[in-house]
């Protein structure tokens, strides 16, 4: 048992880690990915979900456990050796557990599931070093139907709108990793930053870092050759426009770019006190933390959110 911290952007994140090897980091001279499971309510048989994950053979597989007892813990890391199981004693964030999974896996891709999931279809093909940043699977429900896993941004009357639709044949962009789950490539996402441990809401976490990606030049692309199923249907989202959609606002919708830089126009502070809930000067604070990121982030950009929504063919 080993005790280590997270190296996200501005995360200091106590973990433990039980089981596992990390010593053969250095040796892995070829593209090789690993598998981090994020794990959910419900009751699972973990013996058999790791047999059949093990059987793609991954790199390794990186278990993220939120108050998981120390005997299943050490009982599993005694049966599968290559599964390293990284506890955490406090409940994070979605997006900060995938953020914790990246930064220790071993693997160039990284695909990214939970405890529900089942892989259908893995192709080598994916596995490869020109990935884009997140390639999104093609999902099956607990009634072998499609769920609509691409997701298209849209603005109506001036409002941001995203559209869950059925993905094609062929790859095509999405805004977000529905559910967070996706192929990830682990240095593009280091690159971007991971997604933001400051925004809470799933909903405007996931925005927040498909905004960013595709704001940088990155890709997220639904890959229907890379193939999971579902034993129960993702819990639906809370979409209400709070603090956490403030933050997603100020880092996507409020930016502007100039043709070679981004920036956070002041007069975008008048919609944040409109909005915020904690009177002006705590609005303040929380716009001049968006225009200090903005500004260290500023060389970036390569377009701004609207032009990546009007660039959008949610036709295809």
């Amino acid at each position: 048992m080993s005790t280590t911290h997270s190296t996200s952007e501005g995360c200091r994140l106590p973990y433990t880690v039980v089981g596992g090897q990390k010593s053969h980091r250095g040796l892995l001279n070829r593209p090789s990915f690993s598998i981090v499971v994020l794990n959910r309510g419900g009751k699972f048989d973990r013996d058999t979900a790791f047999q059949r994950l093990s059987a793609w053979e991954p790199a390794e597989i990186l278990s993220i456990e939120i108050g998981t007892s120390s005997y299943d813990v050490e009982h599993l890391a005694s049966r599968f050796t290559h599964v390293r199981f990284v506890l955490l004693d406090r409940r994070v964030s979605a997006g900060e557990q995938v953020n914790l999974g990246i930064a220790e896996a071993l693997g160039s891709v990284v695909l990214v599931l939970w405890n529900d999931y089942e892989i259908a279809g893995l192709p080598k093909a994916v596995l490869t070093s020109e990935a884009p940043l997140c390639s999104v699977p093609v999902l099956r429900g607990e009634r072998n139907q499609i769920l609509p896993s691409l997701i298209a941004p849209a603005f109506y009357q001036q409002r941001l709108q995203v559209l869950p639709l059925q993905p094609p044949s062929e790859p095509v962009p999405s805004i977000v990793a529905f559910d967070y789950v996706g192929l990830y490539h682990r240095e593009q996402y280091q690159r971007v930053g991971g997604y933001d441990r400051s925004i809470v809401s799933p909903h405007w976490q996931k925005l927040e870092f498909g905004f960013r990606a595709h704001m940088w030049g990155y890709r997220i692309m639904v890959e229907p050759h890379l193939r999971l199923s579902c034993a129960q249907t993702p819990p639906p989202e809370d979409t209400t426009p709070d603090q956490s959609y403030l933050r997603f606002y100020l880092k996507t919708l409020a930016l502007r770019f100039t043709g070679d830089t981004g920036y956070l126009p002041l007069s975008k502070f008048f919609m944040v006190v409109l909005r915020a809930q904690t009177g002006p000067l705590r609005a303040w604070r929380l716009f001049q933390e968006a225009r200090e990121w903005v500004h260290r982030h500023r060389f970036s950009f390569r377009q701004d959110a609207r032009r990546v929504t009007e660039l959008w063919d949610v036709d295809s």
